[in-house]
């Protein structure tokens, strides 16, 4: 016999609620209904538990992704549309979407530039240095991200790590800003409005078209080298496959598909690059702060990490950038990360997906078109699924350690399934170079007066959380 959805409301604009909500039921909740379809009975359901999570994720052709309308339906002017396309692997359902999967995944897989991460690093350090070693790091570690993406994803590089104010920076803040405002989201017809009696906003969709055209510039000269290779090594070109650009990997890939239409189109392939640069840096950025933030706020936590990094890569008083076998032997600082994304997940929540017929989703009954949201966030912060959620615990991670005895759904970080995020070992490669280079090169503090001293404030954002003003005091161990 089926159960009626019932609960409380859950905002995600509201996240001071999320732990009395979690709490108070079994991690399926009722949101507002979906007005704008005009159809009643028709809901939007939450949910924030294991079991529940595990039916939504690994049934995607029964809950396929709701986003490939609300797209098509904004027009093809509309400035997320003009940015994101109309489709790429993030909003695409069925054999579309395997045809991108099919592409990327691999060349993820074979992608894992640790030599450029630890340039990238060496970078930050003089940066560091010459700002005295009081430093952002939130400013800071999104830079790297946006330098890492633009030369891993295309070998192009923005070096906003050095250059922060470039032309393409600019554009890219701006038209990231506009597309992810709340009202953007919520009113997408607001920017035919907006971009008829705002100039500022006919300079944001300007920007989209300088980016456009710097993608499809990378696309066509990739694919003018990859030819010129092929020209000149008839039987092949030896290249390190980890160091290869994202691009060039998918190019060689799409090439070798017998049929012209499981190939990719170059408008395939920029959106696919769009979403790849987005969710490559905004979400990694924000990992690597609040990592950095739990080290610098718990030392013995540091100098434990610290010692471990140093048991691998020596103390010898110079730079080393862990090589990928190396960034396997990090097992503290592993815990580290993860209990991080278990507090801090990269993104809130998974896109929405639409019930296709009449359903049980742990034993409620759940009308056909409903839409239905995974919260990883309240997921990850939800009593009835962790012991005192909101400690920063690494031993949680631990052999034996509690999530040992946990469903696998109740830590989501990079989703589950098949449309787990395609980029998470490159994410965690990131990661596990920068954080041990700077644990070699520095001890580090939060500052006197940092706004996080007492606990971490979050920024609420569109899919993401945001964190400001983390400043920082680095002290050089050479």
């Amino acid at each position: 016999m089926f159960r009626v959805v019932v609960g409380k409301s859950l905002d995600q604009r509201r996240r001071l609620g999320a732990l009395k909500i979690a709490s108070s039921g079994d991690g399926v909740f009722v949101t507002d209904r979906v007005l704008k379809t005009g159809e009643r009975g028709i809901f939007n359901i939450v949910i924030a538990e294991p079991v529940a999570a595990r039916t939504l994720l690994t049934k995607p052709s029964k809950y396929p992704l709701s986003t490939v309308e609300s797209f098509r339906n904004r027009g093809k002017d509309n400035i997320t549309v003009k940015w994101f396309g109309s489709g790429s692997i993030l909003n695409l359902n069925g054999d579309v979407w395997k045809k991108h999967r099919k592409i990327a995944q691999p060349a993820f897989h074979k992608s894992m530039p640790v030599l450029l991460f630890g340039r990238l690093t060496k970078l930050l350090f003089n940066e560091f240095e010459r700002h005295n070693n009081h430093v952002n790091v939130a400013t800071y570690m999104q830079r790297f991200t946006l330098d890492a993406i633009g030369n891993a994803a295309f070998d192009y590089d923005f070096k906003c790590i050095t250059t922060p104010d470039s032309r393409e920076i600019r554009a890219y803040n701006d038209i990231m800003s506009a597309v992810l405002s709340p009202l953007n989201v919520l009113v997408p017809g607001l920017d035919k409005f907006l971009y008829k009696w705002s100039k500022r906003r006919r300079e944001v969709h300007a920007g989209v078209d300088i980016l456009n055209g710097v993608f499809a510039d990378i696309i066509a000269h990739k694919r003018r080298v990859i030819a010129d290779q092929k020209g000149q090594h008839p039987n092949g070109f030896e290249a390190d496959e980890a160091e290869k650009d994202l691009l060039t990997l998918m190019l060689e890939a799409n090439e070798k598909e017998a049929e012209g239409s499981q190939r990719l189109t170059d408008e395939d392939l920029r959106n696919d690059l769009v979403i790849f640069f987005l969710a490559g840096h905004d979400t990694t950025s924000n990992a690597l702060t609040c990592a950095l933030y739990y080290l610098a706020r718990y030392p013995e936590m540091q100098k434990r990490a610290r010692e471990e990094v140093l048991c691998v890569l020596g103390d010898e008083p110079e730079d080393v950038i862990p090589t990928i076998q190396q960034t396997k032997n990090f097992p503290y600082l592993t815990q580290i990360i993860n209990e991080t994304l278990r507090l801090n997940p990269p993104a809130i929540g998974t896109a929405s997906r639409t019930v296709t017929h009449d359903t049980e989703l742990n034993g409620y009954f759940v009308p056909a078109k409903s839409g239905i949201y995974l919260d990883l966030w309240t997921l990850h912060h939800n009593p009835l699924v962790w012991n005192d959620p909101e400690r920063f615990d690494p031993e949680r991670f631990a052999p034996g350690g509690e999530y040992e005895s946990k469903d696998t759904y109740a830590f989501l970080p990079f989703g589950h399934g098949q449309r787990q995020c395609v980029g998470m070992q490159f994410s965690l490669a990131e990661q596990k170079v920068l954080l041990p280079m700077m644990l070699r090169k520095f001890d580090f503090r939060l500052a006197e007066n940092s706004v996080h001293r007492n606990g971490l404030k979050i920024t609420p954002q569109v899919g993401v959380m945001g964190i400001r003003d983390m400043w920082i005091d680095f002290t050089p161990r050479y």
